[in-house]
C-alpha cells in the first residue's frame, strides 16, 4: 500500500490545518479526493529565499496503486519547463521515490512539506539561476534506475538495473 487510506480523513484535517488556503471541492467521484486553493512556499537555500503563493489542484486517487498529483491550475509554472506536462501536471518526482515515500511511513502533509514545496522552490531557484539546487532526475527508466541509486546508495547502475 502507497498510501495508508484507513486515515486518510485524519491526514486530510491535518493537511488542511496546515495549508488553510486548501478547500476539498464538491465532486462526482468516489474514488477520487479533489482539493483546490492557495498554498505558501517560504523556502531558502543557498542564499536565494522565495515566499510565494501557488494555486493548484490536488488529486487523491483512493486506491492502492496510484499516487496523488498536483496540477498547476494558477499558471505559475512555465509551460516550457521540462518537469510540468502539458495539461499542468507537475512531475514532482518519480512514481518510484514517492511510492517509497509513502510506504516508509509519509503522510499527505509531508508528502507536501517534501516533495511539493520543494517542486516549487527548485522552479524558481531554476528559473532564476538555470540549474537544479538539489540536482534533477531524468524522466520514464533512467529516472527509476536513478531512484534506485539514491535508495541503496550503490553508484554502479549495473547492479541497480539488475
Amino acid at each position: 500500500m502507497r498510501i495508508n487510506y484507513q486515515q486518510v480523513n485524519d491526514q486530510l484535517q491535518e493537511l488542511l490545518t496546515y495549508y488553510t488556503e486548501l478547500k476539498i471541492d464538491k465532486t462526482k467521484e468516489t474514488n477520487l479526493i479533489s482539493l483546490s486553493g492557495f498554498i505558501t512556499v517560504a523556502r531558502q537555500y543557498n542564499g536565494y529565499t522565495i515566499n510565494n503563493n501557488y494555486n493548484l489542484k490536488i488529486l487523491i486517487p483512493l486506491c492502492d496503486d496510484e499516487l496523488p498529483s498536483v496540477i498547476d491550475i494558477g499558471m505559475h509554472i512555465d509551460k516550457s519547463y521540462p518537469h510540468r506536462y502539458e495539461d499542468g501536471e507537475l512531475c514532482l518526482e518519480t512514481d518510484a521515490y514517492m511510492g517509497y515515500c509513502f510506504s516508509s511511513g509519509y503522510t499527505m502533509l509531508k508528502w507536501m512539506k517534501n516533495i511539493v514545496e520543494p517542486y516549487y522552490y527548485t522552479y524558481e531557484y531554476h528559473k532564476r539561476f538555470g540549474e537544479y539546487p538539489f540536482g534533477e532526475r531524468a524522466h520514464n527508466i533512467e529516472g527509476v534506475l536513478q531512484t534506485y541509486q539514491q535508495i541503496f546508495e550503490e553508484t554502479d547502475i549495473k547492479k541497480v538495473y539488475n
